[in-house]
């Protein structure tokens, strides 16, 4: 059996567990010099214009310190000769190389959702647009049973559904003291919004959008008010502050 989970105890009944036997074998992720190796190695036999050592070892830098997985750091490496159209592949190839890879695979990973996953990313889409980029389980829980449309999930298998998302690669999360109410888990998307957003439904990320340049435009409104001081300037700050909360 091959896992990617190291801990890992795989459901096996014991009896089947006991009669397997074998030994453990673990390998490491490939380190900055061994995808560097790799890199030039096939580097040298897919072009025909050389690609410099410097590039080749951002390239290495990229892939060891995100992910340290060779296959990955090949497909940048393609992506990015296949952008550079004939030319000497630069940085700024290899970033929008990793740009399109990045949403390639956020789109097919949110099309393959079910419709509570989707519910779920685009609720985290939602807060990292207007709240904070990390938010707790029960923040978005909230908004998750706002936006589904069917029966929500309880809240033991929506937390499930965010180990999934970390587990595909599209959140992070953390362990965050909250004092006398113990501990308790925070979630953030690992790439930004605007590549997760409108794989969930494109015309809802543009409402979201939408709807967020006219929220930052009355917060600029009630700071201008603000600054006008006096009773005229509170007035006008309360009036904008209710607006905005409608």
């Amino acid at each position: 059996t091959i896992s990617n989970n190291a801990l890992d105890d795989y459901t096996l009944d014991d009896r089947v567990k006991s009669r397997m036997g074998g030994n453990e074998i673990f390998f490491k992720p490939y380190e900055k010099s061994d995808v560097f190796g790799i890199l030039k190695d096939r580097a040298k036999h897919a072009f025909r214009i050389s690609i410099s050592d410097n590039i080749l070892e951002y390239y290495a830098s990229l892939s060891s310190d995100d992910h340290g997985d060779a296959r990955r750091a090949l497909d940048l490496l393609r992506t990015a000769g296949e952008i550079c159209n004939g030319k000497e592949i630069s940085k700024s190839d290899v970033d929008n190389a990793k740009s399109v890879l990045q949403k390639d695979r956020a789109t097919f990973l949110v099309s393959q959702s079910s419709v509570h996953q989707k519910a779920v990313i685009a609720a985290i889409c939602s807060l990292s647009l207007f709240e904070s980029s990390w938010n707790s389980t029960s923040a978005i829980y909230k908004k998750y049973a706002k936006l589904v449309d069917q029966t929500p999930l309880s809240y033991r298998r929506i937390v499930d559904l965010l180990v999934e998302l970390q587990n595909y690669g599209l959140t992070v999360s953390r362990t965050v003291s909250r004092g006398r109410h113990g501990y308790g888990n925070e979630y953030k998307l690992k790439i930004s919004p605007e590549m997760v957003g409108p794989a969930v439904n494109q015309k809802w990320w543009e409402d979201n959008l939408e709807y967020k340049k006219k929220q930052d435009e009355i917060r600029k409104r009630i700071e201008a008010m603000k600054s006008l001081g006096g009773p005229f300037g509170k007035r006008y700050s309360r009036i904008f502050n209710r607006y905005r909360n409608l």
